[in-house]
C-alpha cells in the first residue's frame, strides 16, 4: 500500500470483526442512526461535514455547506465515514484506537486484527482497504485469487452499513420481515417474531454495495453471513501482565466461513471431487484433532508459564456445524479440547482483517518463533547473525502481533504454528 507523506493517523476500522460496547450499543444489530453516517447539507455547527470525491484533486475539503459528496456521507468515503467513530481515540481495553506513526507498534487486539499494521509494515499485512480521510488508499490490482477490484475495497465491502441481515428463529437468514430486536454478535438468538442481527453486519445472500453495482469485478454474495459469537469485551488479554486466564475467542460455527470468504477469493479454496492443490477450508478436523489437543510445542516442551495444548485463539476452529449462537457463547476456554467434527477455515490461519505478519496470518510461519536465553525462551531479535528477525519484526512488535503473549508463553525453539495441526517439528 503506499502511503500519503502527511500520514499521521492509523486506524482500526469497522472491519475489524470486534465491535466495542458502545459500537454494539449504537448499531444494536441493525441500522444505526441516519444523521451519524450521512449528512442532510454538508453542515454541522457552521462547519463542513463532508469532503471532495473528486479522485483528481486528492480529495481534498473543496466542498462547501449544501454540497454534500456521494451519497450524502459524512466522510469522503464509505470507509473514512465508519471510521468517524470507530477511529476514535483508545479509552479502555476493547475500543478502538487512532495511531500516530509516532506510536511503534499497533495497539489493538481485536479478533480481526490491527489494521494498523498494513501502514506500519506494509500491504501484505492485511486488506487494504480505501478510507482518504485518514490516509488509507488502495493496493494495486483486485483481491487475491479473484475480481474483486482493489481501488473499492472499503468497509461496506464486507459489512452492510445499513445492518439488514437479520438471524431469523429457524436459524435462517432474511433482509426483512421480523423486526432486528438486538445484535447477533454476542451469542443472543433470535426470540419469538423478533430477528436478531447477522454477525459483525456482515453481507448475506444477494449482497452488494451500492457503490459496486455495475462496477467491473464487482462480486454480489451468494452466502449467508457466517455464525458465531464472541464475549462482547474480547480483548481478555493483560496487556499490564501478558497472561490471563481467559483468551481472545470468537467462537465460529456452522461451517461456512470459509464459503463466505470465497465469495472474493474463489481460486484460494478448496472445491469438492477436485484435485485443487490448495488448503482445505470448512473440512471436519478428523484425526487431525488429536494432534491439536495434544500439541505442547517443539520437541513436546510446554512453555515456563503457558501451554500450547488444546483450544487457542492463535489457531481456532469452525465448532462442529453449529448455527445456535447461544450454543456457540463461551464455548471454547484456554486449554480445552476440539473434537474430530470441529473444522478448519480461513480464519484458523488468517486474522480477518490486518496482523503483523504477512497474508494476515495469526503466526509467523516458516521461521523460528523463539530462542533459548539460558533455559528461557525469548522473542528472536535479530542480533544473533545466524537468525533473522521474524517476519521483521522487533522481539517487542512480535509480541504485540500475538496478542502480547511473553516469549515464555512458548517453549523454546517454539516453530511455526502450522505443527498446532501437523506436529511435523
Amino acid at each position: 500500500m503506499k502511503l500519503k507523506i502527511s500520514l499521521i493517523v492509523i486506524v482500526a476500522a469497522l472491519v475489524t470483526m470486534g465491535l466495542s460496547g458502545a459500537a454494539f450499543a449504537f448499531h444494536n444489530g441493525g441500522v444505526a442512526a441516519c444523521e451519524s453516517c450521512h449528512t442532510m447539507h454538508n453542515s454541522k455547527d457552521g462547519a463542513v461535514m463532508s469532503k471532495s470525491t473528486d479522485t483528481t484533486i486528492g480529495r481534498t475539503n473543496n466542498l462547501v455547506i449544501g454540497q454534500a459528496g456521494d451519497w450524502l456521507l459524512q466522510g469522503t468515503d464509505q470507509s473514512s465515514t465508519c471510521l468517524n467513530c470507530h477511529g476514535a481515540n483508545k479509552v479502555s481495553a476493547s475500543s478502538y484506537t487512532i495511531l500516530s506513526l509516532a506510536q511503534a507498534i499497533p495497539t489493538q487486539r481485536t479478533p480481526g486484527g490491527d489494521f494498523a499494521w498494513v501502514l506500519k509494515k506494509g500491504a501484505k499485512k492485511g486488506h487494504n482497504v480505501v478510507a482518504i480521510d485518514y490516509g488509507l488508499v488502495a493496493d494495486s490490482g483486485a483481491a487475491p485469487g479473484g475480481t474483486y477490484p482493489a481501488a473499492n475495497l472499503h468497509c461496506s465491502s464486507c459489512h452492510d452499513p445499513h445492518g439488514k441481515y437479520r438471524k431469523l428463529a429457524d436459524g435462517t437468514f432474511a433482509t426483512t420481515g421480523a423486526v432486528i430486536a438486538g445484535s447477533g454478535s454476542y451469542g443472543d438468538d433470535p426470540v419469538g417474531t423478533e430477528a436478531v442481527g447477522a454477525y459483525r453486519l456482515l453481507g448475506g445472500n444477494l449482497y452488494i454495495p451500492k457503490s459496486m453495482v455495475g462496477v467491473a469485478g464487482a462480486v454480489t454474495f451468494d452466502e449467508d453471513p457466517m455464525s458465531a459469537a464472541a464475549p462482547s469485551s474480547y480483548n481478555n488479554w493483560n496487556l499490564a501482565t501478558g497472561e490471563t486466564n481467559t483468551e481472545t475467542i470468537v467462537n465460529y460455527g456452522d461451517g461456512t466461513v470459509g464459503m463466505w470468504c470465497k465469495q472474493c477469493h474463489p481460486k484460494m479454496h478448496e472445491t469438492a471431487g477436485t484435485a485443487v492443490n490448495v488448503h482445505p477450508n470448512d473440512v471436519n478436523l478428523g484425526d487431525l484433532a488429536t494432534i491439536y489437543n495434544g500439541y505442547k510445542g517443539s520437541a513436546g516442551i510446554a512453555g515456563t508459564t503457558g501451554n500450547l495444548q488444546g483450544f487457542t485463539s492463535l489457531i481456532p476452529v469452525a465448532y462442529d456445524n453449529i448455527k445456535t449462537n447461544s450454543q456457540l457463547k463461551n464455548h471454547f476456554v484456554q486449554n480445552g479440547n476440539i473434537s474430530t467434527n470441529d473444522r478448519v477455515m480461513c480464519l484458523s490461519c488468517h486474522r480477518a482483517h490486518a496482523s503483523g505478519f504477512d497474508y494476515m496470518l495469526r503466526f509467523p510461519i516458516a521461521e523460528v518463533m523463539t530462542v533459548d536465553n539460558g533455559g528461557v525462551s525469548s522473542y528472536m531479535t535479530g542480533t544473533d547473525p545466524a537468525v533473522s528477525t521474524v517476519s521483521g519484526l522487533s522481539a517487542a512488535e512480535l509480541q504485540a502481533a500475538l496478542y502480547d503473549r511473553p516469549a515464555t508463553h512458548f517453549p523454546v525453539e517454539q516453530r511455526t504454528l502450522c505443527n498446532k495441526c501437523h506436529a511435523k517439528d
